[in-house]
């Protein structure tokens, strides 16, 4: 059988179905990261009026921080000087049991808490900006952490009759196709809070250096959740969609985003549009 032959036979052969001896790849779309996004609803607390005795980052926010915090439609700017994120992987545990007298055991399933926690804390890389947009954001929530958790200010009250933490959020992050529209994959960290700002990333130490500065924030989160239904239906939820479809506006008030459908019947892709 000759080479040509033996292309023309692999490449249509179902790769679900049928077994590729050949290992000819022309009927197999490999993955390609295509376009990465993330998106971070503001914390309960997010408004910090009237909190600036004991969180003294409030007084100097500008009034986009301001708004930045407290904005339902997510936190814009942090989304758009993303730059990457180090996802935590989906680890299982074992058990060693039922040792023979020989020695021999047997592996089996421990607890399946490192598919939702892993090592539960998060690292997001961004752009700064010349306002110092990143650092001041997290620094005024951080001190309001504080501030909370040391009995300085009281927690927001509506959120604490429900039981709800108000200084934690969600991160919801999303890898689209080359297009921007398929949706390749999809992960939502939740009980979000920062525990790290490397301050020492906005200089080199070199006077004579004058790159851009990239700022590793740390999050700790509570659970982690891949690539199911329910991260797209608490996304649309989270900032204001309903019927399965979400819009959020983009800096520019030209462009949107929103989802349609969670799988579009019959198990096809999400897709993310752009209006």
């Amino acid at each position: 059988m000759n080479g040509t032959t033996q292309i023309g036979i692999y490449s249509d052969l179902d790769p679900y179905n049928n077994y590729n001896v050949g290992r000819w790849h022309e009927n197999i779309e490999p993955y390609l990261e295509g376009h990465s996004m993330l998106f971070i609803p503001p914390p309960g607390c997010g408004d910090l009026s009237g909190t600036e005795s004991v969180v003294p980052m409030a007084k100097s926010l500008t009034s986009k921080q301001k708004q930045t915090m407290k904005d339902t439609s997510g936190m814009k700017i942090l989304s758009n000087c993303f730059k990457g994120i180090g996802l935590s992987d989906i680890n299982g545990r074992t058990n060693e049991m039922n040792e023979s007298f020989a020695g021999w055991k047997q592996i089996l399933p421990g607890p399946g808490v490192d598919f939702y926690v892993g090592d539960a804390s998060l690292n997001v890389t961004y752009s700064e900006t010349k306002d110092l947009d990143i650092v001041s954001i997290h620094y005024a929530w951080m001190q309001y952490i504080e501030a909370v958790r040391s009995g300085l200010c009281a927690p927001v009250g509506a959120m604490a009759s429900q039981r709800q933490i108000d200084y934690m959020t969600s991160i919801f992050f999303v890898v689209t196709d080359f297009d921007m529209h398929r949706v390749l994959f999809y992960a939502r960290y939740g009980g979000v809070y920062p525990v790290g700002i490397p301050i020492s990333q906005l200089t080199s130490g070199d006077i004579s250096s004058h790159g851009f500065a990239d700022i590793g924030i740390t999050y700790a989160y509570q659970y982690k959740d891949v690539m199911t239904e329910g991260i797209i239906e608490d996304f649309n939820t989270l900032f204001g969609g309903g019927g399965g479809k979400k819009f959020i506006d983009m800096p520019n008030d030209i462009r949107g985003i929103h989802t349609v459908g969670l799988t579009g019947g019959g198990g096809s892709p999400v897709y993310i549009n752009f209006g």
